[in-house]
């Protein structure tokens, strides 16, 4: 489901830098924002990595999907692994440690248990790129849960 059907508050977890959010919400707001003030052009960049882990999503999912058909143990490693990075980039700990999983399982060569993970790894996906979206178009780091540009409109 996506943040604007009411999960707003599992998709994005206000944890502190270092908790876990997983079982609180899809991506941590502290890792967004660390990102988001890390980096020159903060919220253009951030839209930009955002849009390029939303965009490969698919491609990876199927990879991995297809890695298992074939019972390609290595490429089910590297695939999730893969994911797994921009899953941490953005603080997607449940969706991390599904990776985590699959690659293990591809390092072990026990694909017997990675069909099990397929469905879980579908769904936190998509919370994980719908929390992502919404995070593009609200900018939470806005004071006092502004609009983003509401605060520039004021009088100085």
């Amino acid at each position: 489901m996506s943040p604007a059907n009411g999960n707003s508050a599992r998709a994005i977890s206000s944890a502190a830098p270092g908790e876990s959010t997983v079982g609180e919400g899809t991506v941590s707001r502290a890792r967004i924002d660390r990102l988001r003030h890390s980096m020159p052009g903060g919220d253009s960049l951030l839209d930009e990595l955002i849009d390029l882990f939303v965009l490969d999503l698919p491609t990876r999912l199927s990879a991995i999907a297809q890695a298992i058909e074939r019972a390609d143990a290595p490429d089910l490693a590297l695939q999730a692994h893969a994911l797994r990075g921009g899953a941490a980039n953005f603080g997607a700990c449940h969706l991390d440690e599904l990776c985590g999983k699959l690659e293990q399982i591809g390092v072990r060569d026990a694909l017997a248990e990675a069909s099990a993970i397929l469905d879980p790894l579908g769904r936190e996906s998509a919370q994980v790129r719908d929390a992502l979206l919404a995070l593009k178009s609200n900018h939470l780091d806005t004071p006092d849960g502004a609009s983003p540009l509401s605060h520039r409109s004021r009088p100085v």
